[in-house]
């Protein structure tokens, strides 16, 4: 990369903190984007009806929510008085619930780490994530939520039987598709994840050690991922990870949620990325699954996956 002059400045960084650097050398070029959002019912924000009921019962506008707690309380509101589900949620243990959960914490301010890998999940704002999660997903979400899984609520959203959905950016054009979604198709709109962060995801190019074909491998990569290459992508549909894909105006023109997609991706965080991620996901998904279910309060479920999540990472040889 040096030897070529490739650019790395148009990459968002939090695009190169997931599938970038591993503390502080470059491993990999990001390549495709999945970073999470709130996709959203504009037709139901717009009813009459249930703007005078909202303003009678919170003395304020039907609108977007601009915080974690207003989020779950214009759930909890669509789900009595819209004849929807306030969520169609992925409550299902481990991968499911813990990456739906992760956007609660990083928008209620919340980490699972710190910069030193110290564990910080067992926090105020780790209660008041799981507190809100726990809540939304008895009394907002659809019948069943505690097992469904992410084509679970896709379908649901899909069919009309949800208000919102929080969801990779990538899905708004699946559900605007008239042909496979005609209930919701022109109703739906892409936010990102109310009061903050949502979960980041991506995938990136890397040309394995013992590869004998370097040279070819990086001219390709730099081709593939040069400007006029990755607008050419973004046009079929990819999900880029540079700047200027996002901010061109044919691009734009074509598909003019990536405005909302860029705000999504620019502000999203990653969940710690170690030998033991996959392990963690089982230990933090049965935790909130125990506290959803009733079967432990928050602040014990807190405890059990912050200990288990420390117990991964001394395992791994980050924590002494």
């Amino acid at each position: 990369m040096k030897g070529s002059g490739f650019d790395l400045s148009p990459y968002y960084p939090s695009m190169l903190d997931l599938v970038g650097y591993y503390r502080g050398t470059l491993y990999m070029v990001p390549m495709y984007n999945y970073a999470m959002g709130l996709i959203y019912r504009k037709d139901l924000l717009a009813r009459k009806d249930l703007q005078e009921k909202f303003r009678a019962q919170y003395r304020r506008a039907l609108a977007l929510p601009k915080t974690l707690e207003e989020y779950v309380d214009l759930s909890l509101f669509m789900a009595k008085n819209a004849g929807v589900a306030g969520a169609a949620m992925q409550g299902q243990r481990g991968d499911p619930n813990f990456m739906e959960f992760s956007n609660y914490l990083f928008a209620a301010g919340g980490d699972y780490v710190d910069k030193s890998w110290r564990v910080t999940l067992n926090s105020p704002q780790g209660e008041k994530a799981l507190t809100l999660y726990v809540r939304n997903l008895r009394q907002g979400a659809q019948k069943g939520a505690l097992n469904a899984n992410l084509d679970d609520t896709f379908r649901i959203m899909c069919q009309g039987g949800a208000f919102s959905m929080i969801t990779y950016w990538w899905m708004l054009p699946q559900l605007d598709d008239p042909k496979q979604c005609p209930k919701v198709a022109g109703k739906v709109a892409l936010s990102p994840m109310p009061g903050g962060a949502g979960v980041n995801g991506g995938w990136g190019w890397a040309i394995p050690k013992n590869s004998a074909q370097k040279e070819a491998a990086w001219r390709f990569i730099s081709w593939v991922e040069s400007k006029p290459i990755v607008k050419e992508r973004a046009l079929r549909g990819h999900a880029p990870t540079r700047k200027d894909a996002f901010q061109d105006p044919e691009v734009l023109k074509k598909y003019p949620y990536y405005k909302e997609a860029e705000r999504v991706i620019a502000g999203a965080k990653k969940v710690p990325i170690f030998a033991y991620t996959a392990e963690m996901e089982d230990v933090v998904g049965r935790e909130i699954s125990l506290a959803a279910s009733g079967q432990k309060p928050v602040k014990q479920a807190l405890q059990g996956a912050a200990k288990g999540l420390e117990d991964l990472l001394r395992k791994a040889g980050l924590l002494r």
